[in-house]
């Protein structure tokens, strides 16, 4: 299986960083280095960084 070693943010997301507050930017940067150095199937395996989608009608959300 191929793995992902390489992350690349959107021109509009890069400007919705700088609106966000820092330990947010800082969280996912820390997750952008994690899958750019192991890849992204090891970075899904730590608590946190693999979250399971979520169930039910969510249309209206």
């Amino acid at each position: 299986m191929l793995d992902i070693f390489k992350v690349i943010l959107a021109k509009q997301a890069k400007r919705d960083l700088s609106k966000l507050p820092s330990h947010i930017v800082r969280k996912l940067m820390g997750w952008v280095d994690e899958v750019e150095n192991t890849g992204l199937s090891e970075v899904k395996k730590i608590p946190g960084y693999h979250d399971e989608p979520l169930k039910g009608n969510r249309a209206e959300q």
